[in-house]
Parts: structure tokens; sequence; C-alpha cells
């Protein structure tokens, strides 16, 4: 248990400069405009080769019965693939563009954004603290008492430096285990 309360009280900060890398680290909201770009790009192709294998193996069928219905029916496949392709794009760029104007995007016509719904502690607004935490932004500082019993943060703008306070964790009921870090 003493050892769970070492590891969710230490915290690791990597830094990485982008000069010596050669080259930007994407963003989780770049990273996620590729993938579902990435996926409409890759299910398209697949439904074109599925239409080409179809209408290549009628062509090759040699008028066997079997073959032909084979073929046509992966045609078949293929051309209602395209349409359930087509139909998701129209519904995601209805979303993003006519639902949430563009203040919420999926990644298809406007850059992948995830909105905030919580503010990170040392952020503008300050966070909550738990039972005994204290909850400030950058500049303010304030206590608060709270029921969940997880630590809170301080932001202090004299030094800009953030203090951890940190809570004893929960004992566990036998049979779970508990998650590095977490104090769940």
């Amino acid at each position: 248990m003493s050892l769970l309360a070492a590891n969710s009280a230490i915290t690791k900060t990597v830094q990485v400069d982008p000069g010596t890398l050669g080259f930007e680290i994407p963003t989780f909201g770049e990273l996620l405009t590729f993938l579902v770009k990435g996926f409409f790009v890759v299910a398209g192709i697949a439904a074109l080769i599925m239409l080409l294998w179809g209408a290549l193996a009628w062509v090759l069928s040699g008028g066997d019965k079997e073959k032909v219905e084979a073929a046509r029916d992966r045609i078949i496949a293929a051309i209602i693939g395209v349409f359930m392709i087509l139909f998701a794009l129209a519904i995601v760029w209805t979303l993003e563009q006519i639902v949430f104007k563009g203040t919420i995007c999926f990644g298809l016509s406007c850059p992948a954004s995830i909105p905030v719904l919580l503010d990170p502690a040392g952020g503008s607004t300050g966070g909550s603290g738990g039972a005994g935490g204290t909850s400030g932004g950058a500049g303010s500082t304030g206590t608060s008492s709270g029921t969940s019993g997880k630590s809170g943060t301080s932001g202090n703008s004299s030094s800009g430096t953030v203090v951890v306070a940190t809570s004893t964790p929960r004992p566990t009921p036998t049979g779970i285990r508990q998650l590095p870090g977490t104090g769940l």
C-alpha cells in the first residue's frame, strides 16, 4: 500500500524540444483528423477493389451460373458499401457544419477538436480540490472541502510553481487491484 501511495505522489514531466526532432509533434486533434480521413480513404479504396474484383470475376466466369451469381453479389455489396460510406460522410459533415457550426469537429471538414469539459489545474479558472485539498488558478488560491477524498492542486502566481497535495489512498477490497497513481 505504501508503494502505491509513494507512486501517486511522484509527478513526471517530459519536455521535448521540437527543434532537435526535425519535425513538429502532432497534437491529439491532428492525429484524430488524420485517422478519420484515413479511415474514409481506406474504406473507399476497399469498396473500389471489391467492385473491380467482382467485375473481373464476372468477366472471367465463362458463363458459369454460380460464378456469375457470386460476382454479382460482390458487386452489389461493393455498391452498398460505397453508399454507406457516402451516407456516413454526409452525416459527419452535417454534424460538423450545420449542427455544431464548427465548434465540435470530428476531423472531416475541419480539424478534430475535443471540447474542454474541465480546466486543468493551474489554468485560468482553477480546479477543485478533494477532501481538504486546495484549488486555484494561475494567480489565485483557495480552499474547498469535497467528499471525494482525492488530491487537489494549488497554483501560485508569484513563483510559478504547482504544489501537489496528496491524500492517503483508500483501502481496496480483497480481490480488486488498485490502479497505480489514481487512488482508485
